[in-house]
């Protein structure tokens, strides 16, 4: 008996080929439906003719006729278990698609070029950074080959990385050709190309590092990045977050002896995470001085770098005072959420000029992390909240309804009037609504939630 081999499974939103049976086709191609494959289909059709075939025999053997029983009772097991193991995997393969998705949303805020292709080079998305780099709107470059933006002399060269880019990711120098209106001609521009396949066989990540400075794309920064992204699952307290933003930044900002993560203004913060006690005690100087780079951060919105503290003429009283703390290379840049700024991130090491524009960037592309991360905490919040009040708003509409049926029932009016009754009471005694409502109820001695008893509606509360 044999089987025809299904066609390859559809591409899901990410790109990423969701995993089906190998020769088995679609539940809908069965040939028999009950089944959860042709193959069990096919067998226990087989069973089912073997056994006429038997009983008609002229000594039918009834230790035979038990062992057909029993295999179909087999049969019938094993598709139970076929449709839990796929059941199983649609869970698993939905939430490594959401993953996905999750971390694209992370990455398309990143000011790092990120893009997707297939092995053909056809771009399947790309961030905001991306199109800015290439000349090309984001929307338009969904359409594009990655290669005609590549210079004629390199395009052999990522072809062969097409064809051998691997889970783990391969580093290629090469010559980019942005596209710009006019007639002037367009200077290449030298990058480093990093691709991998981490997400599916046929679908390629490649990000865009500039050649000789820039964005550090070494596997540290590459690391934190991971770690922060993976907070999007897992934080709950922000301060916890904070900790382990900081953390996540100090692994991440090759040369940071210490680092922080702070929400709110830099007098006042709301929450703050510290890896290292060096970064604590900037905070306490700048405190102590009303400057710094933090406060410059916080008012101008841009990143601040300076080489050496203690002789920087921006911040004269810091610098006095940084010099016998043994805090002099700094980074501090902003973190946004929807455009807002929340927070700093702040790097500092012990060293002259151990932090430069290379970190800087590397703490901007952590940061743009940050701020998803943080975008999707604060919604969670925000949720949590409106949840909370909607519990308040229902036990007060409960208490409010109770405290008119015991103004029913004492005055014998209607529940219009028991209502105005109850608005002008609260304003004349400067309490709240819910507030009277409660007491009233408390005084009448009905219980905050009553029990319906049988045949009865619960309305024991209109007893006067």
């Amino acid at each position: 008996m044999t089987t025809e081999r299904p066609s390859p499974p559809a591409a899901g939103p990410s790109g990423r080929r969701r995993p089906g049976p190998a020769v088995v086709p679609p539940r809908s191609e069965d040939p028999r439906p009950g089944w959860a494959s042709a193959g069990l289909a096919a067998t226990d059709t087989l069973l089912e003719r073997l056994r006429p075939e038997r009983e008609r025999a002229d000594r039918p053997e009834p230790a035979l006729l038990a062992e057909l029983d029993t295999a179909r009772a087999g049969l019938r097991a094993a598709d139970a278990e076929l449709r839990t193991q796929r059941a199983a995997l649609d869970a698993v393969d939905g939430e490594h698609e959401r993953l996905l998705d999750r971390r694209w949303r992370v990455s398309s805020m990143l000011p790092v070029p990120v893009l997707r292709t297939d092995r053909a080079s056809r771009v399947v998305s790309a961030n905001d950074a991306a199109a800015s780099r290439l000349g090309a709107p984001a929307d338009a470059l969904a359409r594009e080959l990655l290669l005609t933006f590549v210079h004629s002399d390199d395009q052999l060269a990522v072809r062969q990385l097409l064809e051998s880019a691997a889970e783990q990711p391969s580093r290629l120098g090469a010559r980019l050709l942005p596209r710009r209106a006019g007639p002037l001609p367009v200077e290449p521009l030298p990058v480093e190309l990093v691709v991998s396949a981490e997400v599916s066989p046929d679908l390629l990540t490649w990000t865009v590092l500039e050649e000789g400075g820039g964005v550090a794309g070494d596997a540290a920064l590459a690391c934190a990045l991971v770690d922060v992204c993976e907070l999007a699952a897992s934080a709950r307290d922000r301060h916890a977050l904070l900790v382990a933003t900081a953390r996540a930044v100090l692994l991440g900002v090759h040369g940071a002896e210490a680092t922080s993560a702070s929400l709110g203004p830099c007098d006042a913060p709301t929450a703050i995470g510290y890896a290292g006690e060096l970064a604590s005690t900037l905070d306490g100087l700048q405190l102590r001085c009303g400057e710094g780079p933090s406060m410059l951060a916080e008012r101008s919105g841009d990143a601040v770098v300076t080489p050496d503290l203690t002789t920087d003429a921006r911040w004269p009283r810091l610098a006095r005072l940084a010099a016998g703390a043994g805090v002099r290379s700094v980074a501090v840049v902003p973190v946004r959420v929807a455009g807002e700024q929340v927070g700093l991130l702040t790097c500092c090491s012990p060293g002259v000029r151990a932090l430069g524009p290379g970190q800087r960037d590397a703490a901007a592309v952590l940061a743009g992390a940050v701020g998803s991360v943080l975008a999707g905490l604060f919604e969670r919040e925000r949720l949590g909240e409106l949840a909370g009040n909607l519990d308040r708003a229902l036990v007060s509409r409960q208490e409010i309804d109770e405290a008119k049926g015991v103004v029913i029932a004492q005055r014998g009016c209607t529940p219009d009037e028991a209502f105005a009754f109850l608005a002008e009471l609260s304003q004349r005694q400067n309490v709240k609504l819910r507030d009277l409502a409660h007491r009233i109820v408390a005084q009448a001695g009905l219980p905050a939630e009553p029990e319906p008893r049988a045949g009865r509606p619960p309305i024991g509360r209109r007893r006067g």
